[in-house]
């Protein structure tokens, strides 16, 4: 078993200080912003912003080779709370949700009730 500091319980907060929620999604492209810097609200976690989707030239692999195609783009802007989040998962859950979108499969079952 590790030591820890005093500190650390001090900087760790509990699962039971968040009781409501934990992310919030804020659209800011709705607005015609290309990306923006969204502030937590207390008591979440995390907030993931969805700028505009644009049309942008953008190179693609093919089996013939490199080409320049016009695709939709959208910045996506990830703030969370350090004492939670680390700095390597906040890249990662940004990752994993671009590759998502990037890939998304319209015949995909989100929800079970749907």
């Amino acid at each position: 078993m590790a030591l820890q500091s005093p500190r650390c319980e001090l900087l760790a907060p509990s699962m039971e200080e968040y009781p409501d929620r934990f992310s919030a999604v804020p659209n800011v492209g709705v607005f015609g912003s290309l990306m923006g810097t969204p502030i937590i609200n207390q008591p979440q976690v995390a907030i993931l912003a969805a700028g505009a989707i644009k049309k942008r030239a953008a190179v693609m692999e093919t089996a013939e080779g490199d080409v320049i195609a016009v695709r939709h783009m959208m910045y996506l802007s990830l703030s969370y709370d350090h004492r939670i989040i680390d700095g390597s998962m906040g890249a990662s859950f940004l990752s994993d949700v671009a590759r998502e979108m990037e890939n998304w499969d319209v015949n995909k079952r989100w929800y079970q009730y749907l």
